[in-house]
């Protein structure tokens, strides 16, 4: 048994010798990690997660398993690509490492089955971008981002990339597990609009815009669960980024939505990913919750799960 062989191997071991998570704080497969690792690590053999008092192999999968949420959903391809192995490095940055002019970009973005990723700052996706392109900005946790919202690692993909990024985020992609990159736009957004492409916007209002909107507007709060259930816009519903597809059957079409996250990272990849799907009526809160919360003269109610009323 597993649980045998750490007893009789690591246990064996001297009580100062450290003990490595295999990753860090807040990740699923680092819960008992220190807050300050990798500076300090996670325990020493005599701290070791109670194994030599729990030996049998149940008893020390409860206590491990114990708080969990469900795995992100990208963990079992992972685990499929992982087997398999993937492509050489240097070779998968190579063959995504080509430039396209518009109207070859455009031709291939048009394929079946081909996704235009759009790295870029949020601030800058929103002001215009490539019809149907996906907001997953690299300045943010791209690579989590990416396994979390493309299921499928052997998706074919186009990127738009800030002139001199095109390298950052072919090969963060490809360690990421992304392998399939077809090439990046040349010449970036600016190139396109040039060029006389059609482009797409997703509609923004700020904090205090929100404030004077008529009342019983529709608001939709795409953090984590825990967050908005600390405290939320009084009537938003929360649909966390990560829940997209299952949760996308609640959103009515015809109705006008306000979306926020924290800073409006998470929000415009929400919109992105409406708008490709055939949602109009989606407009972003500039700033997100930061910057609702620092309205003045907010009111804070029910002190367990604090509500904002603007």
């Amino acid at each position: 048994m597993v649980t045998d062989l750490v007893h009789k191997e690591v246990l064996s071991f001297e009580n100062h010798i450290i003990t490595w998570p295999r990753s860090g704080p807040g990740s699923e497969s680092g819960k008992h990690t220190g807050t300050n690792w990798p500076e300090a690590p996670a325990s020493r053999v005599a701290e070791n997660s109670g194994v030599e008092q729990e030996i049998h192999k149940e008893s020390v999968a409860k206590k491990q398993h114990n708080g969990l949420g469900q795995p992100p959903a990208y963990f079992s391809s992972g685990v499929t690509m992982n087997k398999g192995g993937p492509g050489g490095l240097e070779f998968v940055i190579g063959h995504g490492l080509k430039g396209w002019l518009p109207g070859e970009f455009e031709r291939i973005a048009n394929h079946p089955g081909v996704m235009v990723i759009d790295t870029r700052r949020p601030d800058d996706f929103r002001g215009a971008f490539i019809p149907n392109s996906i907001s997953i900005g690299i300045d943010g946790n791209f690579a989590a981002w990416l396994r979390t919202l493309i299921r499928d690692f052997r998706r074919q993909i186009l990127i738009v990339a800030d002139w001199g990024k095109e390298k950052e985020v072919i090969t963060r992609m490809a360690r990421a597990g992304f392998d399939q990159c077809l090439g990046y736009l040349e010449g970036g957004i600016s190139r396109w609009i040039t060029s006389g492409k059609q482009i797409d916007g997703i509609r923004a209002i700020s904090a205090t815009g929100l404030q004077n909107t008529a009342q019983g507007v529709s608001v939709i709060d795409v953090r984590e669960t825990e967050e908005y259930e600390s405290e939320h816009l009084l009537g938003a519903i929360n649909l966390p980024l990560e829940q997209v597809d299952s949760k996308m059957k609640f959103i009515d079409p015809a109705k006008q939505y306000y979306v926020y996250c924290v800073n409006g990272y998470k929000s415009i990849m929400f919109c992105s990913i409406l708008k490709s799907r055939g949602y109009k009526n989606i407009t972003d809160v500039k700033g997100g919750f930061k910057a609702i919360r620092e309205l003045r003269g907010l009111r804070k109610i029910n002190s367990l799960k604090r509500a904002i009323l603007l």
